[in-house]
């Protein structure tokens, strides 16, 4: 039994494969040309499941990157942005699952919108992410967050309740300052 030497890329199971053919045609009588093209597709066949193998262990890897970088994101940034939601929501009197609904009801938009403030204001969360934890686009973010410093400059009583919950959210936080 001997196998001769295979040029570059051609896989021991091609290489089997064409081995196998040879001997079947000399115990067969079977010609060349017909026990070549069986060898030929055999490795093409298996050439085709080893980039597919390859394709699917890439997806693979890719998956596992993406799960981690979104398990990174909410050990890094979630709770802390848990902890502003809950104390937003207390503060005004309401629970997390109306405060991250899809009301629009004034008082609930004013407590979502401090919610967006606060959370730019002591997380690293970016406005894309902040906008995702309420079930909204970055720019709603961006508009509440607006929204909050136009009030805070315009309306002193809202200035003085937006400290109070200030304090608040710092004190849950274990800020000082």
């Amino acid at each position: 039994m001997s196998y001769e030497f295979a040029p570059a890329g051609y896989s021991l199971a091609s290489a089997k494969a064409a081995h196998k053919a040879r001997q079947a045609r000399m115990a067969a009588g079977v010609p060349d040309e017909g026990i070549t093209s069986l060898a030929e597709l055999r490795r093409r066949r298996i050439a085709a499941y080893e980039a597919l193998k390859a394709k699917e262990e890439a997806i693979r890897i890719e998956r596992s990157a993406n799960a981690f970088r979104a398990a990174e994101i909410n050990l890094l940034a979630a709770s802390p942005a848990r902890i502003i939601r809950m104390t937003v929501a207390r503060h005004f009197g309401l629970d997390v699952a109306t405060l991250i609904s899809k009301t629009r009801i004034h008082k609930y938009a004013l407590a979502r919108q401090a919610s967006y403030y606060f959370m730019r204001r002591f997380t690293k969360l970016s406005f894309p992410q902040i906008g995702h934890m309420f079930g909204r686009d970055h720019s709603t973010a961006i508009h509440g967050c607006e929204k909050i410093e136009n009030l805070k400059a315009t309306d002193a009583a809202f200035a003085a309740n937006l400290a109070l919950l200030e304090g608040e959210i710092k004190a849950a936080l274990g800020v000082c300052g």
